[in-house]
């Protein structure tokens, strides 16, 4: 995380987050991306990678009343104001626990524009650099 953190702080332009110390900055980004990606995954059809039990209050194996939920809290990521730095998410999911919940899961392309997105920016990529890496 330290070493992007000077790009990731870059992506606020308006002076968000220049009152956050370096440490500060960066345990933020750990815990909201780390929440997000799991969301994500989550909303991909990866509830039983992510490793929570079958009836967890988030992410339960069935999709249940907090689904709805979760796919709302994901598209208010894409309003201005809101965004995570794509830079963060990018690093983040290169972490073990990630690469062990995609390795795991059978991924399949969504159908609806917000999904589509988050698979073909973070999901993709993110295997095919897991990929890469075994073959190599």
């Amino acid at each position: 995380m330290k070493k992007i953190e000077k790009e990731a702080r870059a992506t606020y332009d308006d002076g968000a987050v220049d009152h956050l110390s370096g440490p500060e900055f960066r345990w933020m980004m750990i815990k909201d991306c780390c929440l997000f990606l799991q969301l994500v995954l989550y909303v991909l059809g990866g509830a039983q990678q992510l490793g929570y039990p079958p009836g967890h209050i988030i992410f339960s194996q069935k999709k249940n009343n907090r689904y709805r939920d979760i796919t709302e809290w994901i598209e208010v990521i894409f309003f201005v104001g809101n965004q995570i730095p794509l830079i963060v998410l990018k690093e983040l999911i290169k972490q073990s626990y990630f690469r062990n919940v995609i390795e795991k899961g059978k991924w399949e392309e969504p159908l609806d524009l917000c999904s589509t997105t988050l698979y073909q920016l973070l999901l993709l990529p993110a295997q095919e650099t897991h990929d890469s890496t075994i073959t190599a």
